[in-house]
C-alpha cells in the first residue's frame, strides 16, 4: 500500500509520469483524451501545491482556476444565516388582542349601568348583564371572575368619569373663584354625565354603600375632594360674617337633591330645569358675584371705591 507522502504533496507523481508508466496496451484510442484530461488536471494541482495553495481552493490574491486563467481576490462567503429570535409566545405582545379586551369590559360595564337603572342593585344579575351585552356568561365571569368585582369596577368606572369631568370643567374656568364655582356647579348637569342610566346606577349603588365598605371608600374619595374643593370656593367668595363651609355643604346637598329628584321623578323635573335651578341658588347665595345668566365681575372689595 503507497504511503501518504506517495500521493499527496510534492511527492505526487507528475502527468507526464503517469503517461509514460501506464502500458500502452491498457489504453484504447477511445480513452487516449480521457487521459490527456486527467493529465492536464494533475498538472494543474502539481502547479497550486507549489504555490502553497490547495487544490479547488481559491488564491487570496492572485489565484488561478483549474484551467488556468487568472482571476481577482476570491469574493467573500456569505454569513450563515441566523433564524430570528423571537420571544416566547406567552410574553409576545398582541395589542389587538389587548385592545378588544378592553373594549370587551368596557361593554360589560355599560351593560351593568344599564340593568343597575333598570332592575336595581339586588335584581342585577351576571346573567342579566351577558344578555345585555350580547355575551355569554362565560365572557362576564372570564373577564370579571364574580359579580362583585364587576360591580365595584363599574362604580370605579362611574367615579372616575365623574371625578375627571367636573375638574376639567373647574380648571378650563381660569383663575376667577365665581367662574370656578359656576363651572363646577354646572358641570354636575352636564349631558354626558346627568343621564338617566347614570343617576339610576349611582342611586343603587349609594343605597348599598352604608353597607359595603368598599362602595363607601370609592364614593368618599371622589367626595372628599370635590367637597374641599367647593369649601375652598365659597370661602373666596363668602361675605364678611357668612359661613363658608355650612354655605358649601348646603351646595353640595342642593346638587345631591336636585340628582335624586331627577330620578325619581323625571316626568316633573328635566335635566335643564335642575341646571338652572342650581345656578339660581348661587345668585341667592352669592349675588354680587352672580347673575341669571353667569357670573359678573369681580367686584372691588368692601371699602374700596
Amino acid at each position: 500500500m503507497p504511503s501518504r507522502a506517495g500521493i499527496s504533496g510534492r511527492n505526487r507523481p507528475t502527468a507526464a509520469a503517469v503517461s509514460a508508466a501506464a502500458p500502452q496496451s491498457l489504453r484504447s484510442p477511445s480513452q487516449r483524451p480521457l487521459d490527456r484530461a486527467a493529465a492536464a488536471l494533475l498538472d494543474s494541482a502539481a502547479h497550486r501545491r507549489r504555490d502553497g495553495r490547495s487544490p479547488g481552493v481559491r488564491g487570496s490574491a492572485q489565484g488561478t482556476r483549474p484551467h488556468g486563467r487568472a482571476v481577482d481576490a476570491p469574493l467573500p462567503l456569505d454569513p450563515p444565516r441566523r433564524r430570528p429570535v423571537t420571544a416566547p409566545a406567552a410574553t409576545r405582545v398582541r395589542p389587538q388582542r389587548q385592545n378588544t379586551k378592553a373594549i370587551r369590559r368596557q361593554e360589560l360595564i355599560e351593560a351593568t349601568i344599564d340593568q343597575l337603572a333598570k332592575r336595581g342593585y339586588e335584581s342585577t344579575t351576571l346573567a342579566d348583564v351577558a344578555a345585555a351585552a350580547g355575551m355569554s356568561r362565560g365572557i362576564v365571569n372570564f373577564h370579571f371572575e364574580s359579580k362583585e368585582k364587576l360591580l365595584v369596577e363599574t362604580l370605579r368606572t362611574l367615579s372616575d368619569e365623574y371625578r375627571g369631568h367636573w375638574k376639567a370643567a373647574v380648571k378650563s374656568a381660569g383663575a376667577d373663584p365665581a367662574a370656578r364655582l359656576w363651572a363646577l356647579v354646572s358641570a354636575d348637569f352636564d349631558k354626558r354625565i346627568c343621564t338617566a342610566r347614570k343617576l339610576g346606577a349611582w342611586c343603587a349603588f349609594w343605597g348599598e354603600a352604608k353597607s359595603r365598605p368598599t362602595y363607601r371608600d370609592l364614593c368618599s374619595a371622589n367626595d372628599d375632594e370635590y367637597q374641599a374643593t367647593v369649601i375652598e370656593l365659597c370661602r373666596d367668595l363668602a361675605a364678611p360674617g357668612q359661613d363658608h363651609a355650612a354655605l358649601a355643604r348646603v351646595i353640595v346637598c342642593m346638587l345631591e337633591g336636585l340628582w335624586l329628584n331627577l330620578m325619581m321623578a323625571p316626568k316633573d323635573l328635566k335635566r335643564e330645569q335642575a341646571l338652572a335651578s342650581a345656578r339660581y341658588h348661587l345668585v341667592s347665595v352669592f349675588p354680587r358675584f352672580f347673575t341669571v345668566d353667569g357670573p359678573v365681575a369681580a367686584p372691588a372689595p368692601e371699602g374700596r371705591p
